[in-house]
């Protein structure tokens, strides 16, 4: 089996990576196979010790890596799959309904229904006319409420 093997200098939950790999190098699977978790063996010319990022061909998957060496002139490659990155061109592609999760508080996620600041203050204004009301509600620092008494 042949694996491209480099870096990739994103976050891991990025979906969309930057990475740089090399050309494709023969590797020995060990047993038992596993696509998720594949544990390679390489010759140590053949890769970097900073390298941390694969993709497999073969199973048509990006890994994340963990590189040991061994006596020989070998390396042990861990692989781990990047299913965000593997299957990025899938995710794209989808269309979902996302419920919020009232107790998430991920600060990634752009979310217009939860409220990011809130001051505490309360200012009572009498409005003579709609004009000033435009010019009021045009602020970005205040938000008002109008209500109507008789």
């Amino acid at each position: 089996m042949k694996i491209q093997f480099g870096s990739n200098s994103s976050a891991n939950e990025a979906i969309h990576k930057t990475i740089s790999l090399g050309d494709a190098v023969e590797c020995v699977v060990k047993d038992p196979i596993d696509v998720v978790t594949p544990y390679v063996i390489v010759k140590s010319t053949d890769i970097s010790l900073s390298d941390n990022y694969a993709y497999c061909e073969d199973y048509g998957r990006y890994y994340f890596i963990v590189i040991n060496e061994l006596p020989g002139g070998r390396c042990g490659v861990q692989c781990t799959v990047d299913p965000l990155m593997s299957f990025a061109a899938g995710i794209d592609n989808l269309e979902v309904n996302v419920e919020r999760y009232e107790g998430s508080s991920e600060s990634d996620i752009f979310d217009n229904g939860v409220c990011q600041t809130a001051r505490n203050e309360v200012v009572i204004e009498t409005f003579g006319g709609t004009n000033e009301f435009v010019k009021a509600s045009s602020n970005n620092d205040r938000c008002y409420i109008l209500t109507v008494a008789n």
